[in-house]
């Protein structure tokens, strides 16, 4: 076990100080995957490690690492671990060695430093050095190097109430452009200072013999970020929480990889830093809604932070030091489960109630066509490719200061120099097309190099985030209390400003405190120790290029665009000032999971995601739709994509038992609650064929069928917008299990019935032959439900669940996946008829089932008995019981209503009509009868994506 240097025992104690007070929010990460994020390097290469853990301050002997010197930049320290031996600051890293498959960096063995020579070799580095670097002053302490990663800018802390709480990817509050000035001017004072060199050489085992060479070297190297900091300064200084990043990767590009002095822009549009959470998920990201590609967003990030790049041709054009693995473990499996912060009402206090119920209402008269929310059922609508749609405002429509888009213009060009083979052989292009060209070859380049597949990452085409033009973003608003100071640059200190005129906001105020205000929810802004200054105009009174703080105000184009007004009476108005507090309040309660307050059994509790699920949901709804053209085509009429085919639609009366149990009455399960009802009886194929085909031995093959309720009259908050009266659905076949377990089986189902004309044989040969172990086993579990399906004779396991039905009514009928029965139990239903007929189904006939349910309706009433199982979380395991809808569960049944089909007739052509007007899904209903899992999470998708393909009549409001 290696010795800790005095440095890092220094930082121990100071940092485990710091961090025993610190509160984690639940954000969705584990201590693990946090240090993972903090820690994890990326190719950001700046000094020899060495060199910065042995550095002192410009003025005295005292580290230039020391906690309180880093707090001086707004940096936040952080304890020795495993991941972070020397006790780095968040965001920092030691990068330049070969790393585990954990991405732990290891100690460079003779093996390790060879690779590690070869990863950061001299060739690549020659931009950042200089064009007069003397190779033979390379340092010698090259095996690693100090960088930064994503995390640096991405997290920071709020003091509030004697507390610190941690915000984990959230908006910056340091002045990293200081710090790096200031590591400049260390450097340099190490260089002409006789004393420090020496202390600094025997600190990282220099020889004194060796003075004179190291003393060049730690000028050339001091020289390299003196001129990177020369190189994207401003007029301006940033100041605290903001950064022009853009313009650095730019200048990075542009100029010095190209050694192009003319390609030189002032990095003039500082932007504050925008939070990490829901960015997966996004159509587009960046301020200027640039992105849609966020494999290459982040490694345009690592080439802004040092990463070192060559774009020379040669053996290895585009090589750099950029770590494109980890780049893409970091955003799919830590960024993509990264939650927004739930507002802390332990530490903040408790939002108000009636607040937040009048700034729900102006929120979505004024600004949810902007800022997407989510649904009642915690999901945010979808565009084409599976993504949150984003909208972006143009200039003319939001008027926000223009630098940053200015800058960011295809009128801004560049000069390809002796490099124009790279660009198509233009003199002059773009500077953003310079970029897009630049990390383009980088990543393919790296991608060979790291063996990395990027065509399952490539962006598939969707609509601009504004078709009139460039303008600035606007994303979902979960976790905006945390992010302050607001608009795109960081102009201004707190939400409740952002909703006055703009002539009533702040024109110069105090940033890189942490002290917070939760009442106008942003920071405090009076001057502190630490921290700068904002200012909107200089010293002359003239306005600082990209500082406005104008704009989003007024109105915009429609009456439900309110930036700072609201429409009432036929004309706009300001906000009140009561209406603008509602407001901040509603925005501090806006969460990634709505049901947060509901109990501490969150419905994020009952369910787990997995990665990737939304893409694949995407896809199916693709592939139904492909296979809907196929069955129907122009000339034909288009039914349903599952169940099309009815036995018959009929009334029926819903009652609660009123002796039912009392912990059961929950929702529509209220003792002596009656409701009018439609129940539909159907097949599940996916085509109108026989009720039941025969083998070619004769026997009879039966299938799958359905039984859908529909209640009328329902009460309470319903899960989706409604579209006519509120009812709640209880959809179900004729199994207790769905045959296929989750959305991955189901998206290769899809794509095989596509295939192969609606039949699914195939699906076994695939998996079985092809599968995971894993696959393999849900396969062999869906082949026997499949079987059991078919099956004519009830025989233990293996043979049918019941005996196969003469008629609709004489099978039992089960929600097969789970929901919720209030808050804190799940539920799964069955309704099973109360007497049965014992005659034999007459599969002669291909609509057996309807001329049945005819017959037996003729005659007299039919009852069905429904009945529940409902499970505590103690009981519940999320990915057996919840996520894999093939489960049974084998829990008693408990009744807790009887639902009365009497005797009618229901065959005429109006009531055929009547029924296939009827739309039937389970997120018809209500938020105490949430449908879970991903097979249910797939259903919703389904139907969303049948709303807008199929002219929908509106749910009835009575049975008449």
């Amino acid at each position: 076990m290696r010795c800790l240097s005095i440095f890092t025992i220094l930082a121990v104690a100071i940092s485990t100080t710091l961090s025993a007070q610190t509160t984690y929010l639940d954000q969705g990460w584990s201590d693990e995957q946090r240090h993972e994020f903090y820690f994890t390097p990326q190719g950001s290469q700046l000094i020899p490690y060495q060199w910065f853990l042995a550095l002192e301050q410009v003025d005295s002997d005292v580290p230039f690492r020391d906690a309180a010197n880093l707090r001086r930049y707004g940096l936040l320290p952080s304890e020795p671990t495993e991941r972070n031996p020397d006790g780095l600051p968040i965001g920092f890293v030691r990068d330049g060695v070969v790393a585990t498959e954990s991405t732990r960096v290891a100690e460079p063995s003779s093996t390790a430093r060879s690779l590690a020579k070869a990863a950061t070799r001299f060739e690549i580095k020659k931009a950042y050095l200089g064009v007069n670097f003397d190779k033979k002053l390379y340092p010698k302490e090259r095996e690693t190097w100090f960088g930064l990663t994503c995390a640096a800018c991405h997290t920071h802390e709020i003091e509030y109430g004697g507390k610190t709480i941690r915000i984990d990817g959230g908006s910056m509050q340091a002045d990293i452009e200081s710090f790096l000035a200031d590591l400049g001017k260390a450097l340099q004072a190490t260089h002409t200072d006789p004393e420090k060199l020496a202390r600094f050489a025997s600190r990282i085992g220099r020889a004194q013999p060796d003075m004179p060479e190291f003393k060049d070297e730690v000028k050339q190297i001091a020289d390299a970020v003196n001129r990177l900091v020369e190189r994207n300064r401003a007029k301006h200084p940033y100041g605290f929480a903001r950064l022009d990043a853009f313009g650095a990767i730019l200048n990075a590009v542009c100029e010095t990889a190209l050694n192009e002095p003319a390609n030189r822009r002032e990095s003039n549009a500082p932007v504050s830093f925008p939070s990490l959470w829901n960015t997966p998920e996004m159509g587009y990201v960046q301020w200027g809604a640039s992105a849609d590609f966020p494999e290459a967003r982040n490694v345009g990030e690592v080439l802004g932070v040092f990463a070192s790049f060559t774009v020379a041709p040669g053996e290895q054009p585009f090589d750099s030091t950029v770590r494109l693995k980890n780049l893409i473990k970091l955003e799919h499996e830590l960024i993509k489960k990264l939650r927004a912060p739930d507002w802390p009402e332990a530490v903040f206090g408790k939002l108000d109630d009636d607040k937040v119920k009048l700034g729900q209402q102006l929120f979505a008269k004024n600004c949810q066509s902007c800022h997407s929310l989510r649904d009642p059922s915690g999901e945010f609508a979808r565009n084409s490719v599976g993504k949150i749609p984003i909208r972006s405002n143009t200039l003319t429509e939001v008027q926000t200061d223009p630098q940053f888009l200015r800058n960011l213009a295809p009128t801004n060009l560049a000069k390809t120099g002796n490099f124009k083979q790279l660009f198509a052989g233009e003199a002059q292009i773009p500077r953003t097309q310079m970029l897009s060209v630049v990390v383009g070859g980088i990543m393919k380049q790296r991608a060979e190099a790291e063996q990395v597949d990027l065509r399952e990452f490539l962006p598939k085409p969707q609509d601009p985030p504004n078709p009139n033009g460039a303008g600035y973003i606007a994303r979902p608003l979960e976790g905006i209390w945390a992010t302050a100071p607001y608009f795109h640059n960081g102009s201004v200190p707190n939400l409740y400003e952002t909703l006055l005129p703009a002539d009533q906001r702040s024109k110069l105020f105090w940033v890189g405190t942490r002290k917070f205000d939760p009442v106008k929810v942003g920071f405090v802004t009076e001057q502190s120790n630490i921290g700068s200054e904002f200012k909107v105009l200089d010293e002359d009174n003239h306005p600082i290029p990209g500082n406005s703080n104008a704009g989003h105000e007024g109105h915009g184009a429609g009456p439900e665009e309110g930036f700072t007004q609201t429409f009432e009476n036929g004309e706009w108005r300001d906000f009140t000032d009561d209406e603008r507090y509602a407001l901040v309040e509603y925005m501090k309660s806006l969460s990634s999971n709505p049901n947060k307050d509901d109990t501490p059994d969150e419905i994020a509790d009952w369910e787990a995601i997995p990665d990737g699920e939304a893409e694949r949901i995407a896809n199916i709804v693709n592939l139904t739709a492909q296979q809907m053209r196929v069955r129907y085509p122009e000339d034909k009429r288009m039914l349903r994509g599952v169940h099309p085919k009815d036995h018959g639609c009929v009334t029926a009366k819903f009652e609660v038992l009123s002796d039912m149990p009392p912990k059961y009455a929950v929702g529509v399960f209220q003792p002596g609650a009656s409701y009018d009802a439609f129940i539909r009886f159907s097949n599940a194929a996916v085509r109108v064929e026989s009720d039941s085909t025969r083998h070619e031995s004769g026997t009879p093959v039966h299938g799958s069928r359905g039984m859908a309720i529909k209640l009328i009259g329902v009460e309470g908050e319903p899960l989706m917008p409604l579209h006519g009266g509120l009812t709640q659905d209880f959809v179900m076949v004729n199994q207790p299990a769905f045959a296929f377990a989750n959305v991955e089986d189901y998206e290769l189902l899809s794509q095989v019935l596509l295939d192969n004309n609606d039949s699914g044989a195939k699906f076994f040969v695939e998996r079985l032959t092809n599968g995971t172990p894993e696959q393999k086993l849900r396969a062999q579990r869906t082949k026997v439900i499949v079987g059991r399906i078919a099956a004519n004779e009830v025989n233990g396991d293996q043979g049918a669940f019941e005996p196969p039905p003469a008629s609709p009514v004489d099978n039992s009928y089960f929600s097969a996946a789970p929901f919720l029965l209030g808050q804190r139990q799940v539920m799964k239903f069955r309704a099973s008829p109360v007497a049965r007929s014992q005659d034999p189904p007459n599969v002669d006939d291909p609509n057996y089932l309807r001329t049945a349910l005819i017959k037996r309706l003729e005659k007299k009433d039919v009852i069905f008995d429904f009945a529940i199982q409902v499970r505590e979380p103690s009981q519940i395991d999320i990915a057996t019981d919840i996520e894999n809808a093939s489960t049974e569960w084998p829990d008693q049944y408990v009744t807790v209503a009887r639902i009365t089909i009497p005797k009618q007739d229901f065959d005429s052509p109006e009531q055929r009509v009547k029924c296939e007007r009827l739309f039937f899904t389970p997120w018809h209903g209500i938020q105490e009868h949430r449908p879970l899992g991903g097979i249910n999470r797939l259903r919703k998708a389904v139907y969303e994506a049948s709303t807008r393909d199929r002219n929908l009549p509106k749910e009835p409001s009575s049975a008449r």
